[in-house]
């Protein structure tokens, strides 16, 4: 994707003075107000208001404002507060009528929708710092043939800015320009703007809009790298009109962006050109940290080209290393273009531990739809995850994910997903595909659909291995050149299967669990598993159950993170795996141990039987003997 060209800070033009503009120099008060301390609610310029003190102080400095103001709101009356110290702090703590309070700075009362009327302009280079404030109902506008910049809403930085314990919410950037594309006139950052980088602590960016015509970046936040602790981006919105490119709902970061303990919610990218990353834009890696970060409810809309990245557009790699990554109710949208990435379209790699991609969508009534939970152009790793009732609707394939690159899933869930053509589980597929694996290990692929052909998972990676899992209950509506719902594989390929179960996948009421198209070679290792109904002729001899149903229970949460099927009592996979020295590398069934389960949960890959060798299950559950299995309850099988 092309680089952001719409706000070059070496080439911003000179400014004339809009009608809420006041020249930044005529606002100079008496060296002798009293520096760092703010006495007074006004903005008339006197001796004490935040303007004058700002003004007067030095590199550097704390402002604060003092206490016993009795009065909450600064508003802003003689046009934005220029800084132009290089770094300067400013804390807006005080006490209003004894209670410990957060000031608020107000620029509603600026004149708009005319030139420039954001709360803070920083000059320096250096890092402008806010705490304990709140900054509101700014504008910055680019309007009719004023050669003003509409980059950041609320707050401009040439440099930096962190912020602790602020709000930035109502802020908007704009340009109206539709006659003539304006020279980097395309707005950014409708509440924060910052040459360099953005700091968030115990923060938030709600209700901002960056609104343009030729293109826009950034409903709450544009900035070289942006770190979120704590924090909240939240109802902010990019949208364009005319023939631009939208990107970037709630954050667009040209580096990288780091998220701790964080929520990005209910952005929104809208555009009658391309758009990307409802939620957040990055260009290059977003990293998450910290207990229960989310991504909910974010959009990106197209009228006529392609919409990526519901949740994130992503150009470098994804990754996670927190507990709880949710990415959950994000969509893409086109009426004319494709569509990719319903939740999550990584340029890089994708790597996810204890996360949840759960009901994401992505849909076009003009083109294709790809990835309804993440569309990924380079590997994956998901280990204790769950992707679950996302879809690729419309013309869609890989309805949960659709991957390009070398990838592994442990102890994970795929259930629930659909695909309004091919591939409701995983597509993982490529134009070179000879080098490229596919792990699956200690997981579920479940209840997964197609509308047409194959259900659960399909690839034409060069090496494929399934370990201890379990692939069940996928269906699709017709077969497509006999490829089977549950598992599909492309040669030329090497397979091996070990310990795993694959079966009640249907069609209709016929089932057929495996399928191969092409050279599709099955290692000599391949051993220990239950494959229902299929026409594969070519499995080792002696490696594999045929037509026994497995008496699986209803899917469930078991134990652990993950949902699983609970073989019942007289299941043919009960302590028919292999044998002790089969165990999976990690030593414990799909729902594995309190070290990474978050619960007291520990479920040893091998249990019984109990007056014998130690035997594995077959499949991704490893049954207790001490457990209470019942006949009554389980999913039957297709005669």
């Amino acid at each position: 994707m092309a680089t952001v060209s719409g706000w070059d800070f070496a080439r911003i033009v000179p400014r004339p003075i809009a009608a809420c503009v006041t020249s930044a120099f005529a606002l100079v008060t008496s060296a002798s107000a009293l520096a760092g301390t703010v006495t007074s609610c006004l903005d008339d310029q006197s001796p004490g208001t935040l303007r004058s003190v700002i003004t007067a102080a030095a590199e550097g400095e704390t402002i604060n404002f003092a206490g016993g103001l009795n009065c909450s709101t600064v508003s802003s009356m003689a046009g934005e507060i220029y800084i132009h110290q290089d770094s300067l702090t400013i804390d807006g703590a005080t006490l209003i009528n004894g209670v410990a309070s957060r000031m608020t700075v107000d620029a509603s009362n600026l004149a708009r929708p005319f030139g420039l009327c954001r709360v803070f302009n920083h000059q320096g280079a250096g890092t402008l710092t806010l705490k304990n404030l709140i900054a509101t109902h700014g504008a910055a506008a680019n309007y009719q043939l004023l050669l003003t910049s509409p980059y950041g809403g609320c707050i401009l930085s040439y440099g930096s800015v962190t912020l602790e314990q602020v709000e930035v919410s109502h802020c908007v950037s704009y340009s109206h320009l539709s006659s003539f594309k304006y020279e980097n006139g395309a707005p950014v950052g409708g509440g924060i703007a910052a040459r360099n980088d953005v700091k968030l602590t115990n923060s938030s960016v709600t209700y901002s809009t960056t609104d343009g015509f030729y293109g826009a970046r950034g409903g709450g936040i544009y900035a070289n790298n942006v770190s979120l602790t704590n924090s909240l981006i939240s109802h902010d919105t990019v949208t364009c009109s005319g023939n631009g490119k939208c990107y970037g709902g709630g954050v667009f970061a040209k580096g990288n962006l780091d998220i701790t303990s964080s929520g990005v919610y209910y952005n929104t990218a809208n555009a009658a050109d391309e758009a990307a990353g409802g939620g957040v834009h990055v260009g290059g890696d977003l990293n998450i940290d910290g207990a229960l970060s989310s991504m909910r409810n974010n959009s990106v809309l197209s009228k006529n080209k392609r919409a990526r990245g519901g949740a994130a557009f992503v150009q470098g790699s994804f990754s996670s290393s927190a507990e709880n990554t949710w990415v959950k109710y994000n969509s893409v949208a086109s009426q004319g273009g494709d569509t990719s990435g319903g939740g999550l379209y990584v340029g890089g790699i994708l790597t996810l531990p204890s996360g949840q991609v759960t009901g994401n969508t992505a849909g076009s009534s003009g083109g294709s739809a790809r990835g309804g939970g993440a569309r990924v152009l380079g590997g994956s790793v998901l280990q204790y995850s769950t992707m679950s009732n996302n879809a690729a609707n419309d013309f869609g394939f890989g309805g949960a994910l659709d991957v390009v690159g070398s990838t592994t899933i442990r102890h994970s869930t795929i259930s629930g997903n659909s695909a309004g053509v091919a591939f409701g589980g995983v597509y993982a597929t490529s134009v070179a595909p000879a080098a490229l694996s596919l792990t699956l290990e200690n997981s579920t692929i479940s209840g997964n659909t197609a509308d047409n052909r194959v259900g659960g998972l399909y690839t034409n990676f060069g090496h494929v291995a399934f370990f201890n899992s379990t692939i069940a209950f996928n269906s699709a509506v017709s077969t497509g050149l006999s490829q089977a719902p549950g598992v599909d594989l492309i040669g030329p390929s090497t397979v091996l299967l070990q310990n795993t179960l694959i079966s009640n996948n249907s069609v209709g009421t016929v089932d057929n669990d495996l399928s191969t198209t092409g050279n599709v070679t099955f290692s000599a290792a391949s051993s220990a598993n239950l494959v229902r109904a299929t026409a594969v002729a070519n499995l080792p001899p002696g490696s594999t159950i045929f037509g026994a149903c497995p008496l699986l229970a209803p899917l469930r949460l078991n134990g652990g993170l993950t949902w699983t099927h609970a073989p019942q009592s007289h299941s043919p996979v009960i302590d028919h795996g292999g044998p002790t020295t089969f165990a999976s590398p990690s030593g414990f069934d799909q729902r594995g141990t309190s070290a990474n389960n978050q619960s007291a949960g520990v479920y040893p890959r091998i249990l019984g039987p109990l007056n014998g060798s130690p035997v594995a299950d077959i499949g991704a559950y490893e049954v207790n003997q001490s457990e209470v299995v019942f006949d009554t309850n389980f999913e039957g099988c297709n005669s």
